[in-house]
């Protein structure tokens, strides 16, 4: 199973949202499980989670409340398979976080001080993109076959 780290600049708001839905659509407690570990943390200071974050996310029955903000250095590089970058700011994450894993910077509109509306474009970005990471990693997982009908290659593989 992969391991997933959404960052940003303060952790409060697009990478407690991203942790949110990696959890309770492909965590280990999702009964969907595909992440052995979900996390999120700040790049240059953490702060409290940001109430409309919680209240968007409440709107689709998540529950984040329980997620607190965290420095990138309370985790270990070798453990995540996986950094994801929320706020266009992946020059900042630290080289080696970024070796030899998949690394994303993703760039998603901070909503802070926005309107509830922004919330939810913001939410709406975040689960569809959580949901494309998803994917694109099973379709790069997924057996590749050449079917042969005699001698002759039917189907090349991938």
């Amino acid at each position: 199973m992969s391991s997933v780290l959404f960052v940003c600049r303060h952790n409060s708001c697009r990478s407690q949202m991203a942790e949110g839905f990696g959890r309770h659509l492909y965590g280990t407690e999702s009964g969907n499980a595909f992440f052995s570990r979900v996390e999120s943390a700040a790049l240059e200071g953490q702060s409290r989670l940001n109430p409309d974050a919680i209240k968007t996310m409440k709107n689709l029955h998540i529950d984040i409340t329980t997620q607190s903000s965290k420095m990138i250095d309370t985790f270990s590089a070798d453990d995540f398979s996986i950094i994801i970058s929320m706020c266009g700011c992946g020059a900042t994450v630290p080289e080696s976080w970024k070796q030899g894993k998949r690394f994303e910077d993703w760039n998603v509109v901070d909503p802070t001080g926005g309107s509830e509306h922004d919330f939810e474009v913001a939410r709406n970005e975040i689960q569809e993109r959580v949901n494309e990471l998803v994917a694109s990693i099973k379709e790069d997982r997924a057996p590749t076959y050449t079917l042969y009908y005699g001698d002759v290659c039917a189907m090349p593989n991938k």
